[in-house]
């Protein structure tokens, strides 16, 4: 079974003072062989460019410090006049904070500039944006007593583990993994996106067995993304996850799962 490795999130170095964070860089033209389930092999196509990286953007919900709107639109304006076109955000940074601050810095950019210092014109064709689902936002407030067992209570502004301060309190980010909450999860982000459809679809964090056993049910969250990515809604579907393990689990007990993306740890295998 061959995976095609993904371009992942890199740091640019002008975007360091506002801690828009990556991973690794990754050739979008590398690709990983699973020969065995202990052994991978990896061929380099081609030098990367900055065509073939991702800019992070859980940075721009402020990851570990506060950050202003107006340093989230000035990181986006950096990345877009270096030549960047490609974003990965997801529901999880800041509970919707970092895909609406990644939709405004877009749509005042385009409105504002138009092919100026951004270097972006209106409706730039060339934008690929990757979002994630497993998480919803709610209000915690308007949740039921059901659904609050399924709160990711860590990840809220209350938190002493959250990891992105600028959280709204009020709202709670409800796990699901299903293949409705799925559907959900990517109707909501292009509504905080302020786009009509993204490139690249990840299902995020199913590490945990609880997790996991929703995402591969019947009808489950992997299931969801391979439709979604058949009925032409994003063009690529993959994994936000950062085990090795379990992402092996889910290629090798999922028989359509054939090209998925993968992040984190999975790169240094």
């Amino acid at each position: 079974m061959d995976l095609w490795v993904p371009r992942v999130p890199v740091l640019a170095p002008a975007l360091v003072a506002v801690a828009v964070v990556a991973v690794l860089v990754v050739a979008r033209m590398w690709r990983c062989t699973c020969l065995s389930k202990t052994r991978v092999t990896l061929d380099l196509g081609r030098r990367v460019s900055v065509e073939d990286v991702i800019i992070g953007c859980s940075g721009l919900a402020g990851l570990f410090r506060e950050l202003t709107e107006r340093e989230a639109v000035a990181a986006v304006r950096t990345a877009l006049a270096s030549g960047f076109r490609s974003f990965d955000t997801a529901p999880h940074y800041g509970l919707g904070l970092s895909e609406k601050r990644l939709g405004t810095a877009i749509a005042t950019l385009q409105e504002s500039s138009p092919c100026g210092a951004s270097g972006l014109s209106p409706g730039d064709s060339e934008l690929t944006l990757y979002t994630k689902a497993g998480r919803l936002v709610r209000s915690y407030a308007e949740l039921s007593s059901a659904e609050q067992d399924r709160v990711e209570r860590e990840n809220m502004r209350n938190s002493p583990a959250c990891i992105f301060p600028a959280t709204d309190p009020d709202l709670a980010p409800l796990l699901d993994y299903s293949g409705a909450g799925v559907y959900k999860s990517l109707r909501e982000s292009l509504v905080r996106l302020r786009v009509s459809r993204v490139h690249g679809l990840r299902l995020h964090d199913c590490e945990q067995p609880s997790r996991f056993e929703a995402a591969m049910a019947a009808g489950g969250g992997v299931e969801a993304l391979l439709s979604a990515r058949e009925e032409g809604l994003v063009n690529e579907v993959g994994l936000g996850m950062n085990d090795p393990y379990w992402i092996l689990r889910i290629l090798r007990e999922h028989n359509r799962a054939r090209e998925l993306d993968s992040a984190g740890r999975w790169n240094l295998l």
